[in-house]
């Protein structure tokens, strides 16, 4: 009697575990999509001016080496396509984010 308790004691002490083991990395997975949420909010502010101002000066400084024309342009590309690469990086983060507060609500409904 005493060790089928013993037994069914550890069970319920490793379902419980693994229940809050689950529940902390569904946090910390949140935790982690919305820094990248707001990260690509900044990376379109911080990378754009920064390359399409090294383009321009690229493009003025060196307007007569051919080379630096095509590193110029580059740079100005570049630095215009962080703004749909953090907005569809955005929209991810939004869809893990919702999904995991779902199954959240899921849980707690349960």
């Amino acid at each position: 009697m005493l060790e089928k308790d013993l037994l069914s004691y550890k069970k319920y002490n490793i379902i419980l575990a693994e229940e809050v083991m689950n529940k902390k990395f569904k946090e910390d997975l949140k935790k982690g999509y919305k820094f990248t949420y707001h990260a690509a909010i900044a990376l379109p502010i911080i990378f754009l001016p920064i390359f399409v101002a090294l383009g321009i000066y690229s493009l003025i400084e060196y307007h007569h080496n051919l080379q630096f024309i095509g590193i110029g342009i580059i740079l100005i590309l570049v630095g215009i396509m962080w703004v749909p690469f953090s907005i569809f990086i955005r929209k991810r983060m939004q869809i893990f984010i919702n999904k995991i507060d779902e199954e959240d609500r899921d849980d707690r409904k349960e």
